[in-house]
């Protein structure tokens, strides 16, 4: 629970009572005194003091002090989680207000008693888990004194407009949204330290309320490091309002298996506490934890079992988030000692506590006790049947869940904590399908891996489409591009000047307006809402309508237990399971270690490819079917391998001599590429140039040349009609003011990847003027650009590579391009070479010319190259198999040039024939 500063019904005791007699303020300074001085330790008396409060004051019609007996009444309910008494308590003083409207106005402190019935409405429904409405009556709190310029009370004013931040950060906490929480938590730090630098107290509290976002993001040192800078505080004030954070820095050390220092805080938490204190439950939780550290299963059960009988006293039985939370911990401890029908009847339990309640943090927690409900069905050995329905369950709560995280962040780490929900349900599957051989199992399986795979860009791609359909105002859309482009602008001025209060800020504001607008539009236009959070996947019929014969797609699945892989064809489908071996992944990085080096020795990268070939290819690929095309869908650490230079040890060949390969994020995806083909193949080429030292404001190394990108580009453009950019022309603002009418994008040039902020990776262009980072095509400026194009090639270094994310594969620069509508994207997984890439760039372009598909013209241009270099050191595969096609990989529309080519070589051939015929005669005739 947030921890307020105060009790803010404090703040109105000096305000009580104006113009009475002094034996009736006496009175009542004596009634409050006492009613206070009960408060925490004693209901009844609290609450008898309270009444005789609220009777003097109503026969004196002095309505503020009722007011006052009334919030006394509301801080003893929240202590004491009396939630019946604060609802009629509330109800009470709305009407107070309604029926003594003018009287309230005409006190001077009217602004604390509109704020201090905020925060109780705020923390009454915050307590019962109605996140919406306690949301509503926190940003009241905030317009309202942001809106009030009334000098007076100016400090209780601070006080409760960051009290409502810190709550609003916890709730999107507790949904599971942990970077919109510490971006409100960073706000309130900042509004504290300008606005009320001396209440070192505030600030503390969010420092804890930060820690506890960390803490689920599972950086538990950083979370520590918060925490420690108020224990001393409560060390020296032995406040139980300190026991919360002292748990919390147990728990960091129970997870950092620092298990003689997590019993040390937790003992000093135990000297805190009271038998009626309402944090007993949570610490017997927290002691739980670590006698299960420990490896005291009994221990821990009994802890546990406490932890309950407190929680379920302090709800007086009724069913509530906390409860289903300690059994979904008492089920993890049952499966980690093995015990997993008994972890599935806790699972069970805890769902028959949260199941059928609408807020969000409850369907988050549900679907978290049905992805451990189902890994432990899977483990019990007859229940797969059971673990496909928990999954079923817990994927439609997770696609209703998806549409309410609006920020992309906390949208990656949703999908990442849902993940092994879909390798429960691949797991179930394919033991299914192995025992019945029922083709319904094998669907579900395609369908469990299609919807794990990038639902972030589908969501975009989506979102887009939807804008033509549902009829959105121009204005709407064009406000919504302008905050999106303006966040961009400020974020890159961030990313020079961290620390900047007022950047920080402003970048709050704008993100806060962007996030409004949105959710304005999705409810003002609900078919812009169903279409951009359509959560159906193609199935494995249409999947086949995609291929011709000889193509195939292979779809991975790569989760903690193993591999999983479905094969498809326009004719069959088959599933196969791949074991995780201890040093599969350790291979996996070293093969794309020893390929990205030009000085690897080529022998040990045969036998990496060899090796790689014989786990990933050969158990799906079946030797009597020739097939000349392969899609292949990868997941995890799989995205780092270019395919095609596998090598089959059957015949000793890399895998793209047999096949074209080409890459896509999910069938689901591909589907939605091919649905609207672009046809313009007008290509638009950029070769800009560098000198060693171009200046860029942001800390990274100088851009050295390129000494043969102009020549790939005079290459290519004898292939296509188009335009070229070369030199000190190829700047970034030739590129916006062209690309929307061309098909072709082709940028030789140099990539740079941000290991510390991705979002500003960039392409960089030739410098212009004396403007700093005007060359400079960051990721984030391309969600921002309508990069709609056929065919986009990224002739630079490491364009595919970026963060990696579970489900979403790379974030980095080609995939940015397909979130503007790019169909096909050519891009580079290492530092290619220059002039291997010229040569190979020119002969890819010359296929595509001849009417080639797109990936099958990049590997003849692979293999044009391997043949004119293999008696020389090129052959290694640095210098080719880098480059992978993307998306879409249909041929291009033949441009003009080669359309009129061929008839105007057979025009002059005939002029020349009939020439020489004319000639003839005309010499004949002369003779």
């Amino acid at each position: 629970m947030v921890r307020t500063f105060v009790s803010l019904s404090f703040l109105l005791l000096p305000l009580l009572i104006f113009g009475q007699k002094d034996s009736y303020e006496k009175r009542m300074d004596y009634l409050f005194d006492k009613g206070y001085e009960h408060l925490y330790s004693n209901k009844d008396s609290a609450l008898f003091y309270f009444e005789k409060i609220d009777d003097l004051a109503v026969l004196e019609q002095d309505w503020s002090s009722v007011a006052d007996a009334l919030n006394g009444k509301n801080v003893m309910a929240e202590y004491q989680n009396d939630f019946q008494a604060l609802h009629k308590n509330l109800l009470v003083l709305d009407s107070l207000f309604e029926a003594q409207k003018s009287y309230f106005q005409s006190l001077p402190e009217n602004i604390l008693y509109q704020n201090d019935l905020l925060y109780h409405k705020g923390q009454y429904f915050f307590l019962i888990n109605d996140f919406n409405r306690a949301r509503n009556e926190f940003d009241k709190t905030l317009n309202l004194n942001n809106d009030s310029d009334d000098p007076e009370y100016t400090t209780e004013k601070l006080q409760y407009t960051s009290t409502a931040y810190s709550y609003l950060a916890k709730m999107y906490a507790d949904e599971g949204k942990l970077n919109l929480a510490n971006n409100y938590y960073e706000r309130n730090i900042r509004f504290l330290k300008h606005n009320l630098p001396d209440e070192k107290r505030f600030l503390y509290d969010n420092y804890d309320l930060i820690a506890e976002v960390l803490k689920k993001k599972k950086q538990y040192k950083e979370a520590n490091s918060y925490l420690l800078k108020n224990l001393n505080y409560i060390l020296r004030h032995a406040e139980e309002s300190g026991i919360p954070k002292i748990l919390n820095i147990v728990q960091n050390h129970n997870n950092l298996a620092q298990i003689d220092s997590a019993v040390f805080y937790l003992n000093i938490t135990k000297n805190l506490l009271n038998q009626t204190s309402p944090s007993l439950s949570s610490y017997y939780q927290v002691s739980a934890e670590t006698q299960q550290h420990k490896g005291e299963y009994l221990k821990a059960l009994r802890d546990y079992e406490k932890a309950l009988l407190h929680a379920k006293e302090k709800w007086e039985d009724h069913k509530h988030w906390e409860i289903a939370h300690i059994l979904n911990k008492t089920g993890l401890l049952h499966d980690h000692f093995g015990q997993h029908k008994k972890a599935v009847a806790s699972y069970d339990s805890a769902l028959e506590q949260i199941l059928g309640t609408p807020s969000e943090v409850n369907q988050h927690k549900v679907v978290q006790i049905l992805n451990n409900k189902s890994s432990s069905l899977n483990k019990i050995g007859d229940q797969s049947i059971a673990a496909l329905k928990s999954v079923e369950m817990g994927i439609a709560m997770l696609d209703s869940l998806k549409p309410t995280f609006k920020s992309h962040s906390d949208k990656l780490l949703l999908i990442e904590e849902a993940f092994p929900l879909f390798e429960s349900g691949l797991k179930a599957a394919f033991i299914l399908f192995n025992e019945t051989k029922d083709e319904g199992y094998l669907e579900k399986a395609f369908q469990y891996s299609e919807k794990s795979k990038s639902v972030l860009l589908m969501e975009a791609l989506l979102a887009s489409k939807a804008t033509e359909f549902a009829k959105i105002p121009p204005e709407l859309l064009d406000k919504e591009k302008q905050l999106k482009a303006e966040i961009t602008q400020v974020e890159k001025q961030l990313n020079i000047d961290l620390e900047n209060p007022a950047l920080q800020n402003r970048i709050f504001s704008l993100k806060k307006g962007h996030r409004d607008l949105i959710s304005k539009i999705e409810n003002d236009h609900p078919q812009y809402y169903d279409l951009k959070y359509n959560s159906e996947v193609i199935n494995l019929s249409e999947a086949q309508q995609l291929l011709s014969n000889e193509e195939a797609l292979i779809n991975y699945f790569y989760g903690d237990e193993a591999i999983y892989a479905i094969l498809i064809t326009n004719d069959t489908n088959s599933f196969v399971r791949i074991p995780q071996t201890e040093n599969l992944v350790d291979d996996i990085l070293e093969f794309r270690n020893l390929i990205s080096d030009s000085k690897s020795d080529l022998n040990e990268v045969t036998q990496f490819a060899k090796s790689l070939h014989r786990q990933l290819i050969k158990p799906i690929l079946s030797s009597d079917r020739v097939l000349k095309k392969l899609i292949i869908i990868p997941d995890g650490p799989l995205n780092y391998i270019p395919f095609g230079v596998l090598i089959d040890e059957s015949s000793d060949s890399y895998l793209i001599q047999n096949a074209s390969i080409s890459y896509v994020n999910s069938a689901t995806l591909l589907n939605q590429i091919n649905d609207d083909l672009i046809e313009n193949s007008k290509l638009l080429a950029f070769a800009p140039t560098f000198e060693g030292n171009s200046k860029i404001e942001v800390e990274r190394s100088g851009l050295f040349p390129l000494p043969h990108n102009k020549a790939e580009v005079n290459n290519i453009i004898q292939s296509f009609e188009g335009k070229t950019y070369v030199d000190q022309q190829a700047t970034l603002r030739h590129f916006k003011e062209e690309l929307n009418d061309y098909g072709l994008l082709h940028l030789a040039t140099h990539a740079v990847f941000d290991d510390a902020f991705p979002e500003y990776s960039y392409l960089a262009f030739t410098q212009s003027g004396d403007k700093m980072n005007n060359n400079l095509l960051f990721t984030a400026d391309l969600y921002n650009l309508n990069t709609k194009a056929n065919l986009i090639t990224l002739s630079a270094c490491e364009t595919t590579i970026g963060p990696l994310q579970k489900g979403e594969g790379f974030l980095g620069l080609s995939r940015a391009f397909f979130y503007g509508g790019a169909q096909s994207i050519s891009s580079t997984l290492w530092k290619i070479n220059d002039a291997a890439s010229s040569e190979i760039m020119g002969q890819f372009y010359k296929e595509l010319s001849l009417a080639n598909s797109k990936d099958e013209a990049l590997r003849k241009a692979k293999l044009h190259f391997l043949e004119n270099n293999e008696d020389n050191a090129r052959v290694h595969p640095y210098y080719w198999a880098g480059y992978i096609i993307s998306g879409n990989t249909a041929p291009l529309k033949p441009s003009i040039i080669n359309t009129w080519m061929p008839y105007a070589c057979l025009g002059i051939l005939l002029l020349l024939f009939f020439g020489y015929l004319y000639f003839k005669r005309h010499r004949a005739a002369s003779v």
